[in-house]
């Protein structure tokens, strides 16, 4: 009876742990993917600056 109180208890506690394990594992996974997405945005906006400061300056009578 205590033997199978004991396993009962280790499957039950390995089974919790598992699942907040497994959570935690797939709340990285989305804050990095958060990360990069923000990043990529990011990129994307300052190439776009970018690229519109080279085409004003290239036309003659504007820019420095």
């Amino acid at each position: 009876m205590f033997y199978q109180q004991l396993a009962n208890f280790v499957s039950d506690l390995g089974g919790s742990l598992g699942l907040w394990i497994g959570m935690s594992v797939l709340s990285f996974a989305e804050v990095f993917e958060l990360l990069l997405l923000i990043g990529y945005a990011l990129l994307r906006k300052l190439r776009t600056r970018l690229s519109g400061r080279i085409r004003s300056s290239s036309i003659p009578g504007r820019g420095t």
